[in-house]
């Protein structure tokens, strides 16, 4: 936009207009060229688009100027113009596998890494088999969805596409996985086939979280809010609401008794707890208000659920706590973070590595200046 308000009436000039995010804009040093943060290439990096910088026209297509970073941004020129300082951070992931004896209550062994990658991972799910591990990887407002095998081989991509897809879930059977995205502009569940086929849209505008009844016949969704807690009827097409609740729980984890609820309670104060819904009485019961990410164990009387990066065990007949990993094992986050298998002898949690730097690079010329 015109620095002296002339183009007010008309308004601003579009520099860049397209799904990708595009953002931290800086003038180039001899005014020809706006650069600019954008995940068009598959990661948050450098770019420029020529530009007449009288009028705010574009010129042509924008152009990668690629740092050594797999996010960037923050862009400033230096006085001459041949030098550019920027933030980059780089996050990565590994999924480690734990063995688990539930009668003991302690982790069993070892753990080994299921993935390494160069990618950051925000939720990751056992199959029911045991056999994979499903998870997403946020890449600035995309987010794919990934399969890999318990011993590592196998790795593929599921969804390859720029929109979110976040928080996957299988469906009891494990012939599918469930996951929300805003594909359609709305917050809705879909699923898909593990082969990556089959994409299907089971419900319209529902938010993130759910759980799914042990015999896959009905669904629990909440939105993370003050919204009360949904029972579906996911056997019948299309799907239909059956029960809503008093309850202002973010559902995570189904017990295998059919009778309760993990999740998350969202109380009037906007204080959160990890919890559970009693089905059969309405009643809601706290565990503990620094918690995230329960989930039940196969006796549906114990739960496991995350706290400063530790893995807590619960007993919910007699209130009792015990730690089953250290705290600063695992990431922290807002998605499931661990996750354990059907038959309660492994965990899969996530440790993630994050590193902030400042890099000063030199700049290739825009137009026939030299070096």
């Amino acid at each position: 936009v015109a620095a002296d308000g002339s183009q007010a009436k008309a308004g601003a000039v579009r520099v860049t207009n397209d799904p990708d995010f595009d953002w931290s804009p800086e003038w180039g040093p001899d005014g020809r060229s706006i650069y600019f943060a954008s995940d068009r290439g598959g990661t948050m990096n450098l770019w420029r688009v020529p530009i007449d910088e009288s009028s705010g026209r574009v010129l042509g297509p924008p152009e990668a100027v690629t740092t050594p970073s797999t996010w960037a941004s923050h862009f400033r020129f230096s006085r001459d113009g041949g030098l550019l300082v920027f933030a980059a951070l780089d996050e990565r992931s590994t999924i480690f596998r734990q063995g688990f004896d539930a009668g003991a209550e302690a982790a069993a062994g070892a753990p080994a890494p299921i993935f390494e990658g160069s990618r950051r991972v925000s939720t990751l799910e056992w199959s029911p088999d045991s056999a994979w591990v499903v998870f997403d990887s946020p890449r600035g407002r995309r987010e794919d969805v990934f399969l890999v095998r318990a011993d590592g081989t196998d790795y593929r991509q599921l969804i390859d596409e720029p929109f979110q897809h976040r928080v996957m879930r299988w469906l009891p059977d494990g012939t599918r996985i469930s996951f929300y995205s805003n594909r359609t502009g709305t917050p809705d569940v879909w699923t898909i086939r593990p082969d990556g086929s089959g994409l299907e849209m089971l419900t319209g505008g529902i938010s993130v979280y759910r759980a799914w009844a042990p015999d896959g016949t009905r669904l629990a969704v909440g939105t993370g809010g003050k919204d009360s807690l949904r029972i579906l009827d996911a056997g019948r097409s299309p799907v239909r609401e059956i029960r809503k609740t008093e309850s202002h729980l973010s559902p995570w984890s189904w017990s295998a008794d059919g009778e309760r609820i993990a999740g998350v309670l969202n109380r009037d104060d906007r204080t959160t707890a990890v919890g559970f819904y009693a089905l059969g009485t309405g009643r809601e019961t706290a565990v503990d208000s620094n918690g995230h990410g329960p989930l039940w164990l196969s006796d549906s009387r114990r739960l496991l659920y995350e706290r400063d990066g530790g893995i807590i065990l619960y007993d919910s007949q007699t209130g009792r706590k015990k730690q089953i990993l250290t705290a600063g094992t695992c990431a922290t986050g807002w998605g499931m973070t661990f996750s354990v298998t059907k038959n309660d002898r492994q965990i899969a949690y996530l440790q993630t590595r994050r590193e902030g730097d400042i890099w000063l690079m030199q700049v290739r010329p825009e137009s026939g200046k030299k070096p």
